[in-house]
């Protein structure tokens, strides 16, 4: 497991399935691959391949994405992101297959912004059978903590 903070510009991301230190990644995939292997599967032509394929085409696209964001970074255009479909990578899962004999659709399930300096979350959530990102955001105002935490 690793752990990583905002970079200069205070932007930072989450999301499943990916690892951005180089030797979390390479172990990560050669996981994958043993297991492909000792279950008699592809990359091409499994479910559990296809998933991952997806999985690691969203986490390099959202990583591109932040990197963009990061040079021009403001809450519209963090909301834009939220909202951003691509076919390199979405943005989260919508709940389509990524192989036809996947039992069960990835979905994200909800998709957070957070604008500390304001106090303002932005949420989104599966709800019945819409996805996240069509959802109507939810702003959230929270109390912002009194003094520093020097």
């Amino acid at each position: 497991m690793a752990v990583r903070g905002p970079n200069a510009q205070g932007i930072n991301f989450v999301t499943g399935m990916g690892a951005l230190d180089p030797g979390i990644s390479a172990f990560q995939k050669q996981q994958r691959l043993k297991y492909l292997e000792q279950t008699g599967q592809s990359w091409d032509d499994s479910p559990d391949g296809c998933f991952w394929t997806l999985s690691e085409n969203t986490w390099r696209n959202m990583a591109h994405y932040a990197e963009e964001l990061s040079r021009n970074p403001s809450w519209e255009n963090a909301k834009q992101l939220m909202e951003q479909r691509d076919h390199n990578g979405p943005m989260c899962l919508t709940g389509e297959k990524s192989h036809p004999n996947e039992e069960y659709p990835g979905c994200t399930l909800i998709m957070e912004a957070w604008e500390m300096d304001n106090s303002i979350g932005h949420r989104r959530q599966w709800r019945g059978e819409r996805p996240a990102y069509l959802d109507t955001p939810e702003i959230v105002q929270y109390a912002a903590p009194q003094g520093s935490l020097s």
